[in-house]
Order: structure tokens, then C-alpha cells, then sequence
């Protein structure tokens, strides 16, 4: 039998971590299994974007996604430490082993059993602040608009940014309109 799923990223097709992950992925499962078993591959917003790709799983409209779970803190109290632990966690490495052999992933699908989703961490995504403009020592945080998401924005908050969510499918479009000075 042959069977093809639908997997809807969050990553525009363009991004590097799409071909990087994505398409890897695609091409291995297609190999070990002789074609078996084949991923269409959605870049973001093609289906679904942002907050929109976990229920579209959830309720079996697509059959996996990549996706970040802080866009859906409702759906596990546990989604916002996928976020990381700044000041913690300061290496990659580190937030892989906390999230595999130390247990946030079983705890995550323990909490996700009955809404029928099952999660997986491929791999660690290190945040990076970019802006238009220099920031230095004298710049006043609190007009810089920064896009982010999950309880990530909670941190920028803190730190004393203009935290905005933005779909990561509209992050280019908000950085050349103005909607925000850095993602």
C-alpha cells in the first residue's frame, strides 16, 4: 500500500531549514521505504500558518506539521518551555538533552494524549535577535518593535522591547512595511 501525507510547515519554502529538514526528511522516508510512503511538503501558509497548523493536525486535516508550539500555549502548559530557558540553557545541545532525556517531551505528550497529537523535537533552533538598526548601549528598548513568539515574548517584555506576534510567514513582509523593527 502507498500511503502520502500532508505536512505543513511553518517555514516559508524559502527558508534554509526547510531544505535543510524538511526536504531530507522527505527524501529518506521515500528511500527506506522504496515510495512507498511519501511527505507533500507545505511551506508556510500554504495550508495553514502560525497558531492554525496544530488544530489542522489535531483535526486530521493534515497528517504532521512543523511547527512551533509556543503558537499555541492554550494547548499544554508545558508549550512555553519549548521557548528555552534564557540564562539556562546556552548551548543547543543542552536544550535537546532537556527536552529528550529529561523528560519535557513525555511530559508534552502525556499532556497532549487526549487531543489525539503526538509531538517530537527535531532538533534545537537557537534564537537570534535581528533588527534593522544598531542597538546600543544607549537605545531605548521600548519603541523597538520585535516579532517573536510563545513565552518568548513575555522575555522580550521583560527586557524591555515592544514584543509583537507575527506569523513566521509574514515576518519578511512585517520587517519591510514597519510593522516591526526586528525579529
Amino acid at each position: 500500500e502507498k500511503v502520502n501525507w500532508r505536512l505543513q510547515a511553518h517555514w516559508p519554502r524559502s527558508s534554509a531549514s526547510f531544505g535543510r529538514s524538511l526536504e531530507v526528511l522527505a527524501k529518506e522516508l521515500d528511500r527506506q521505504t522504496g515510495g512507498r510512503f511519501t511527505l507533500e511538503l507545505l511551506g508556510a501558509g500554504e495550508m495553514a500558518k502560525g497558531a492554525e497548523i496544530f488544530h489542522h493536525v489535531r483535526r486530521g486535516v493534515i497528517q504532521m506539521a512543523m511547527t512551533f508550539p509556543g503558537y499555541n500555549l492554550g494547548e499544554s502548559e508545558l508549550f512555553g518551555l519549548y521557548a528555552g530557558l534564557p540564562g539556562l540553557l546556552r548551548e543547543p545541545w543542552e536544550m535537546m538533552h532537556y527536552t529528550r532525556n529529561l523528560g519535557l517531551e513525555d511530559a508534552v505528550n502525556e499532556d497532549l494524549r487526549s487531543k489525539g497529537v503526538f509531538m517530537r523535537a527535531e532538533f534545537v533552533n537557537p534564537t537570534e535577535l535581528v533588527f534593522k538598526h544598531k542597538i546600543d548601549a544607549s537605545t531605548n528598548l521600548a519603541g523597538i518593535k520585535v516579532r517573536s513568539a510563545g513565552t518568548m515574548l513575555e522575555f522580550l517584555a521583560a527586557a524591555g522591547f515592544a514584543p509583537q506576534q507575527v506569523a513566521s510567514s509574514e515576518i519578511y513582509q512585517a520587517l519591510s512595511t514597519g510593522v516591526v523593527d526586528g525579529a
